[in-house]
Parts: C-alpha cells; structure tokens; sequence
C-alpha cells in the first residue's frame, strides 16, 4: 500500500513496519506504567492495612497491662485473708457467722495505688467504661468507711452493714469478669 505526499513522495511499507517497531516498546512502557500504578496502589493500601493492624496491636497490648494493673488492686478485696486485704476476717458473731473488720491504713494504700495506676501510669485511659465505673463505685464504698473510721479514730472498724460489705463482694466478682473479658475480646 502506498501513502502519496503533496511533494509526491511515497510512503512505503518499510516505514510502516519501522512505525510498528516503535509501538513494541511504546506498549511496554505504557503496560510497565500501569502496573506500576497498580502495584504502588495495592501496595500503599498494605501500609494502610498493617498500620491499622499495629495499632491495634499496640491498643490491645495497652489494654492487657492496663487490665493487669487493675487486676493488682483486686489483691485488697480478696476472700483470702493476708495482710494486704482491706477487710480482715474476726471472730464468729451469735449467729455463726464471720465478723468483717474495716482497715483504714489498707484502704488508704488502696486508695494511693488505684490514683498511682489510673492517672499517673495512664492505665485509665484503657479501661472499659464499665470497669472504671465499678472501680470508682468501690473507691466511694470504701471511702464512707474510711471517713467513718476516721472519724471515730480507729485504724479497724467493725463491719455493721453487711449490705455494703456485700456489694462491695459483689463489685470484687464484677470487676474480675469484666476484666478477663476486656482482654479476651479481641
């Protein structure tokens, strides 16, 4: 096939076929471009995705210690008697039952630890809502005996209302729960 120019100059086959030899290497590059563009595309996509997975690695490790510190303040409500415990085992009362005694010296470490570990350490800031809510509803039973033995000037306080003695069981077994559950949900 023959191409006529206005100077009458014919195009021939061979600079067709030289066209077509420049198209080889014009297809690759422009092939080359777009994967390039797609490879950085998925691979900024990747970032985005371990970026998301460390941070929530790093929340969830967080969230671990955080619930282990708080664990540690369960030590001064425990069943167990040790010298730690804010609630000391007595005597047996007319009815058989075990007599609880208030330590205020207890309570006031308690009281220094959950402050230390809540704020200071930061450990608040990972804790379920519904934790700190028990936490503090603790903090506030406690403090009432605190205040009481205080003022009545006695470092162990007899236990009289056994209803607040056993909400505050009850917030120790809620609290144990939850934080077992905070770190196993994720």
């Amino acid at each position: 096939m023959n191409i006529y120019f206005e100077s009458g100059q014919v195009m021939n086959d061979s600079l067709l076929e030289w066209a077509k030899v420049l198209a080889d290497p014009l297809a690759i590059i422009i092939t080359a471009f777009i994967a390039l563009y797609w490879g950085h595309k998925y691979w900024r996509k990747q970032k985005r995705e371990e970026g998301t997975y460390l941070q929530r690695q790093i929340n969830y490790e967080a969230k671990i210690n955080a619930a282990k510190a708080m664990w540690g303040l369960l030590r001064y409500i425990s069943e167990s008697d040790h010298e730690d415990n804010i609630f000391r085992r007595g005597e047996l009362d007319s009815e058989g039952n075990k007599i609880h005694y208030f330590r205020s010296d207890r309570a006031t470490l308690f009281m220094k630890e959950l402050t230390e570990l809540f704020y200071t350490q930061g450990h608040g800031l990972f804790i379920d809502k519904e934790i700190k809510e028990l936490i503090f509803e603790l903090r506030s039973q406690l403090f009432g005996w605190y205040l009481i033995a205080l003022k009545e000037g006695q470092n162990e306080l007899k236990i009289k209302n056994k209803e607040k003695f056993e909400r505050i069981q009850t917030i120790r077994a809620e609290i144990n729960k939850k934080l077992k559950k905070q770190i196993t949900i994720y």
